[in-house]
């Protein structure tokens, strides 16, 4: 994942920093002036790259692979979305709601720590309705027990709404990460309440077909070294102590929400 991200990134930055292009629709953001030379470009900002981009001294060079080919000979468009309590509070959440409605055939998200608000939940069950393949690997271990619990209690719906369930075992899981089609996003945010409604964080988005074919074969392959199918007999066959954890999570985290003043809105 982490190769993956500064492949995008070292792409996207020098022609944004050379061109200044203007912002994408899909990011409600004004449209700006380039930025100097040696610096990051602004949030939001749409990115335009391709294989003889500039480099300067805060590009590192870029070591072209066989399975990069394909994507350095041409454009990738790409963006960097940044939450913040100010000014882009739901950047993030409202591209992965586009992201999402668009879908026509794959949806794969995996992140450690997976409580979304009710509008990715509908959006999510709207496109497995309309026939999209909605996969979600998330943490099969426990590493902090308020948002393990709080996820078990989403488990019925989503399995309800014909979403596929794949818990990671081999390891604690940190990927943070979405593919829906050709658009794939990798970042910092998880797709919780803290990381869409109170803390700071930044995604690298991009839209391309090699390189979201590449990110999604390697998923697929954790998924296949280390994923477990959650199974609706194995939801409704829990212990009953784990569904007084699930719900009690679940409901803290729904009282955290509303304490912060954002739960319509979420």
């Amino acid at each position: 994942i982490e190769p993956a991200m500064k492949r995008v990134w070292r792409r996207a930055t020098p022609m944004a920093i050379a061109s200044g292009a203007p912002v994408g629709p899909q990011f409600d953001a004004p449209s700006g002036t380039p930025a100097p030379s040696g610096t990051p470009a602004p949030s939001g900002r749409l990115l335009q790259a391709t294989s003889d981009a500039p480099t300067g001294p805060a590009v590192e060079p870029i070591r072209i692979a066989a399975t990069e080919a394909a994507v350095l000979h041409r454009s990738v468009r790409a963006a960097f979305a940044e939450r913040d309590n100010w000014l882009n509070r739901r950047t993030i959440e409202r591209a992965y709601l586009r992201a999402i409605g668009a879908a026509r055939h794959d949806v794969l998200i995996a992140c450690a720590y997976f409580f979304p608000g009710a509008k990715i939940r509908r959006a999510l069950a709207e496109a497995a309705a309309r026939g999209v393949r909605v996969r979600l690997l998330l943490q099969g271990q426990i590493e902090y027990r308020l948002p393990h619990f709080g996820t078990l209690a989403l488990h019925e719906e989503l399995l309800r709404a014909g979403i596929e369930i794949i818990e990671y075992r081999p390891s604690f899981l940190h990927a943070k990460l979405a593919l829906a089609d050709q658009w794939l996003t990798i970042g910092s945010s998880n797709i919780d309440p803290f990381s869409l409604l109170l803390a700071r964080e930044a995604n690298v988005i991009a839209r391309d077909p090699a390189l979201a074919a590449d990110l999604r074969e390697r998923i697929e392959r954790a998924i296949a070294d280390g994923g477990s199918p959650v199974r609706w007999s194995q939801v409704i066959r829990r212990p009953w102590w784990v569904r007084i954890a699930a719900r009690a999570a679940a409901a803290v985290l729904r009282v955290g929400v509303a304490i912060s003043g954002r739960g319509l809105r979420y």
